[in-house]
C-alpha cells in the first residue's frame, strides 16, 4: 500500500519536489482496467506505480522464437549486470511480436499485450524470483497458481538461436543472481506475463499528511531539511504510514534516491 522511506535533495525555494502516498504495497492484488487481476511485486521508489505478475501462466511450454537473432533485442553474454538493470519489458515484446508476426508458438505471442501484460525483460523476472517469498502464497489466495518450478523466458537474447530465461526450479540461496539460464530458442519454457500499473487516486483510500493536506500528491520546497509523513488508510480501517525526508544541505545540483 505505501512506500519506504525516500530520501530527496532539494536546494532553494524555487525546487518543488511532489511527493506521492503509494496505494499498494508488495503482495497486493491488483485489478487492471480490463478486469484481468495480478499480484504486485515492485513498486517505483517515486510512487508513481509499479509492476504485477499475472496469477496464472500464459503458456506451460512454448518456444522463445525460430532461431534467427531479432534486431534490437538486446544480446547478453553472461553480463549480470546489465542483465538486472533491463526493465524494458513491454518495448521488447512489441518488438519481439512485430518480428515474429505475433506468432502464438512463441513467448512474446502469448502475452496478452493488447491489455498491457507483456514478457517480462531478465531484471523484471530477476526481482519476481526474489519477491517470491511474498508474492507466491498471494498468488494462491487471490485463485491463481504459484510460478512452477521450472524455466521461464525473459524477452532478451544470449547469442543468435539462443535465449535468457530464468531458472525457478531452485531456492534463492543457490540460485544466480535470479537463476539466469541460456537455452536454444526451441526449448519449451513456462511464461509468466507481467503488467505495469500506475498508482491513480483510489476513492478507497484518504490520505493524511503532516501538513494537513488530504490529497494523495503534495508539492513541498522547504527552506531546512524536512520529514514530511502520510498516513493512507482505506475503507477497512487499515492504515499505514511512512515518511519522506527532503535534505536541503548543499547548492550543488544532485539528487539521491
Amino acid at each position: 500500500m505505501l512506500l519506504k522511506k525516500i530520501y530527496f535533495l532539494a536546494f532553494s525555494l524555487l525546487c518543488w519536489t511532489t511527493l506521492l502516498g503509494q496505494n499498494y504495497r508488495i503482495g497486493d492484488l491488483y485489478t487492471a482496467p480490463d478486469g484481468s487481476h495480478g499480484i504486485v511485486f515492485y513498486l517505483f521508489p517515486d510512487g508513481s506505480g509499479g509492476w504485477v505478475v499475472a496469477l496464472n501462466d500464459a503458456s506451460s511450454g512454448c518456444a522463445w522464437g525460430n532461431g534467427t537473432d531479432v534486431p534490437n533485442i538486446p544480446n547478453y553474454l553472461y553480463n549480470y549486470s546489465q542483465m538486472t538493470r533491463d526493465t524494458a519489458g513491454y518495448s521488447r515484446t512489441v518488438t519481439l511480436r512485430s518480428y515474429q508476426n505475433n506468432n502464438s508458438n512463441y513467448a512474446a505471442g502469448v502475452v496478452n499485450i493488447d491489455n498491457g501484460w507483456y514478457l517480462p525483460s531478465t531484471g523484471q523476472l530477476c526481482i519476481l524470483f526474489g519477491e517470491l517469498p511474498r508474492v507466491s502464497s498471494a498468488l494462491i489466495n487471490a485463485g491463481g497458481t504459484d510460478l512452477s518450478e521450472a524455466y521461464y523466458w525473459c524477452a532478451a537474447e544470449y547469442i543468435e538461436g539462443v535465449s535468457w530465461a530464468v531458472d525457478f526450479r531452485g531456492s534463492q540461496s543457490n540460485g544466480s543472481m535470479g537463476g539466469f539460464c541460456s537455452l536454444g530458442q526451441s526449448t519449451l519454457c513456462h511464461v509468466r506475463a507481467v503488467r505495469t500499473f500506475k498508482n491513480i487516486n483510489n476513492p478507497n483510500m484518504s490520505y493524511l499528511w503532516s501538513t494537513g493536506d488530504t490529497t494523495q500528491n503534495i508539492s513541498v520546497s522547504p527552506t531546512q531539511t524536512t520529514t514530511y509523513t502520510v498516513t493512507v488508510s482505506n475503507s477497512g480501517g487499515c492504515a499505514d504510514t511512512v515518511a519522506h525526508t527532503i535534505v536541503v544541505n548543499s547548492p550543488e545540483p544532485q539528487r539521491n534516491i
